[in-house]
């Protein structure tokens, strides 16, 4: 039987190719990803994972082989598959567990440099320390042993519920054949996974994005895109599908209270710099962001993997983005910029 060809339906897709080459051109030269979509209703704006690859050639078994062989991994599509510790980019989420379990916001907390428990020593950007710093300006200058004593404080059950609140640990429900779900550990999955106890050092890595923790890319553009509208969406790539959203369960104050910290992040206040200010420059709107710096790998591997989320207008976000870069220096000097190029785009 003979079967005449049909014309297919017609795709159309959410990506604005302006931007979608704007992002790509960011990432030219490095390993990394960036999503960019709109927090209102998950339209996903840019998608772009780097090194790429040419996909008409692809089918060419040479060409397949040398892709696959190739160390820089141009066959992953980090954006929604990659898994990366996210680092102080997860602190927000940290500051709402704290809040959520009535940590009072102008508490302040002494930092010294360095957060000791038993034989760890977990140290802050500001080796010689911060002093009393309360939630929002911890976030500022992303103190790593403010938010080390947060979470101890907080507790593992109350750090998971509000990780989970977000949709880390699970599926996006993206239209898109890779969606990787991350990891959330917990005690089960620790010894699951590798046979050993949980400790109070794997909370308190945790805590500042570190340890086990593992989230994508766009796992992250859509958390700071919550956080900024106060409700979580199913991202999307075919337009014209209906927005699937659902309320974040925290309360407006605490909502309000950790979007001070994210804006503080990147305009500083009084003359002093937040760790994103680079992202701020020159735009025609208020951002609010976080940086993110992730250390990973042991010895002569370890190098650090660098973040920038956020969302922008402050006021009422109609953008939100994450954006890592693998082996940068810090997300306020490596990532940041990219992410200020990007919204220039989108903003001027």
């Amino acid at each position: 039987t003979v079967v005449a060809p049909q014309e297919g339906p017609d795709l159309r897709l959410t990506l604005d190719a302006r931007l979608q080459r704007v992002v790509e051109g960011q990432l030219e030269g490095r390993r990394g990803a960036c999503v960019v979509l709109d927090p209102r209703d998950g339209e996903i704006l840019a998608l772009a994972s780097a090194p790429t690859y040419d996909p008409n050639t692809v089918r060419r078994e040479d060409v397949y082989g040398a892709l696959a062989a190739d160390p820089g991994k141009p066959l992953l599509n980090r954006a929604s598959g990659g898994s990366y510790a996210p680092g102080s980019v997860f602190k927000p989420i940290t500051a709402l567990a704290g809040l959520s379990v009535g940590y009072p916001p102008q508490c302040t907390y002494d930092c010294t440099g360095v957060f000791e428990l038993g034989g760890m020593h977990l140290h802050c950007t500001r080796r010689w320390g911060h002093g009393g710093l309360d939630l929002r300006h911890a976030m500022m200058w992303s103190c790593n042993p403010f938010f080390c004593n947060l979470g101890l404080e907080v507790g593992t059950n109350a750090l998971l519920r509000t990780a989970r609140a977000f949709g880390l640990g699970q599926r996006t429900g993206v239209d898109l054949g890779v969606d990787t779900a991350g990891v959330v550990p917990d005690a089960e999955w620790k010894m699951r996974t590798y046979h050993e106890k949980w400790f109070l050092g794997d909370l308190a890595q945790m805590s500042i994005g570190q340890g086990m923790l593992l989230v994508s890319p766009l796992q992250m553009a859509l958390a700071a895109g919550a956080i900024g509208t106060g409700y979580r969406v199913t991202p999307h790539l075919k337009a014209g599908l209906p927005a699937n959203r659902a309320p974040l369960p925290f309360p407006a104050s605490h909502l309000d209270e950790v979007r001070a910290g994210m804006r503080l992040v990147v305009a500083g206040e009084e003359g002093v710099r937040g760790t994103g200010w680079r992202c701020g420059e020159g735009l025609a709107v208020a951002v609010s962001g976080k940086t993110g710096t992730a250390e990973v790998g042991r010895g002569a591997a370890r190098r650090k993997n660098t973040w920038f989320i956020a969302y922008a207008p402050s006021e009422r976000p109609t953008v939100a983005l994450a954006l890592v870069i693998e082996n940068g220096e810090s997300g306020g000097v490596t990532a940041a910029p990219r992410a200020n190029a990007i919204l220039r785009h989108v903003f001027g």
